[in-house]
């Protein structure tokens, strides 16, 4: 089973989970979305692309939620590359049928070169990347956290950068390095930005977006760093899950919306304390989850390119750890605020998947062999590197 695939797969599930949680999610925005992401990872050519990110753009201007303002901002973007592609491509018209051939072939590494900056950002934009992440705000306004959640989960900007061939000769080593510094740099924004936001749903994308950006980067580091993109996904995806989930509904019982004070959730709300404490250590990489699994892969493919990377992935990792400190507190340590005492009880279907997700979690970081050394992808050996780090 290739890359692409697996990340796919564990989209399609993603939004079957999601469904469940979120009592808001499963409407024409939400579903257009969710198959415009599982599209755009199995997408053969730029032609199905296209079409799979028509999807996302549908599911985002016209869920029912949005406003004037946000359909008008979200239109502009899609117009504008769409808009600068095309002209690109026009400019080069003996290139028009690399739309439909592979992305794997010569033809299409050779017409990218023509319009790499229209779709560099076209990348940045659904990955929510500066100058655009103000997009990413204006979206949480008005949806439903399993709307969002499916989309960015999803990575859509990895999925561009896979399958257009940036990290197979589209782009030169310099556009490459330059690409590779900005995600780099650009995640620890994301990081710092999220231990001062004081708004607890803006706070846990932030952390969300720094680990995303994260992996945006290693795509175009080495091999190595791509051998630790897939365990990272899948950890990214399933623990937005859990983090989300617990979030959304401690805003909608208690209106926890802000980080001010210590609200001293812990004794009202037990199993969401419990689980965002696993997830949280999950996330920042204790050993036996998958986080820690992709970084320490990671850790060894940034030292292979230079120590001061290094050095930048451990201070982000201090960072997230910071950060996820910052919601961690002002949630559930503390006094109880509240003058209700009573405790409130985790659904048992909320509870069945978190249980599910933490346990899958567990066994697929400590046992990498069982699976992850049969995934074949092109261009990615993706245990490879990481066996050769373990063995003696």
């Amino acid at each position: 089973m290739t890359f692409s695939l697996w990340i796919a797969l564990s989209t399609a599930l993603m939004t079957l989970v999601v469904d469940r949680l979120d009592p808001e999610f499963w409407r024409f925005g939400s579903s257009s979305i969710a198959v415009g992401s599982i599209l755009l990872w199995l997408a053969p050519n730029f032609g199905i692309a296209c079409l799979a990110l028509c999807c996302i753009w549908l599911g985002s201007l016209f869920f029912e939620r949005a406003g004037k303002k946000e359909r008008g901002v979200l239109g502009s973007f899609a117009a504008l590359f769409a808009g600068a592609i095309v002209v690109a491509m026009a400019l080069h018209s003996e290139h028009y049928a690399a739309i439909f051939a592979p992305f794997d072939s010569k033809e299409w590494l050779l017409a990218s070169e023509y319009y790499r900056w229209p779709l560099i950002g076209l990348v940045l934009v659904v990955a929510g990347i500066f100058p655009f992440h103000g997009i990413v705000f204006l979206l949480q306004a008005s949806r439903s956290w399993g709307n969002l959640v499916t989309c960015f989960a999803a990575l859509p900007g990895l999925a561009l950068i896979e399958k257009i061939g940036f990290d197979r000769g589209a782009l030169t080593d310099s556009q490459s390095f330059v690409l590779f510094s900005f995600f780099l740099i650009h995640a620890c924004y994301r990081a710092i930005s999220a231990c001062v936001i004081t708004e607890t749903a803006g706070a846990v994308w932030a952390i969300f977006f720094a680990q995303s950006s994260l992996i945006l980067a290693a795509a175009f580091g080495n091999e190595l760093t791509h051998s630790a993109l897939l365990p990272m996904v899948l950890s990214l995806q399933w623990s937005s899950v859990i983090l989300f989930g617990v979030i959304s509904r401690l805003i909608h019982i208690e209106g926890a919306t802000k980080l001010m004070g210590y609200r001293g959730l812990a004794l009202r709300f037990p199993e969401e304390h419990r689980f965002f404490v696993v997830v949280s250590l999950l996330w920042v990489g204790i050993p036996g989850g998958l986080t820690f699994l992709g970084e320490d892969i990671l850790f060894h493919g940034f030292l292979e390119l230079s120590l001061s990377k290094t050095l930048v992935l451990i201070a982000l990792g201090s960072l997230n750890v910071i950060a996820l400190y910052h919601v961690y507190s002002h949630l559930f340590l503390g006094p109880a605020n509240s003058d209700e005492t009573r405790e409130s009880r985790l659904p048992n279907g909320h509870r069945r998947i978190y249980q599910s997700i933490v346990v899958i979690g567990l066994i697929l970081g400590l046992m990498p062999g069982l699976w992850l050394e049969r995934i074949l992808s092109s261009g990615h050996a993706v245990i490879h590197g990481h066996a050769a780090i373990s063995s003696p």
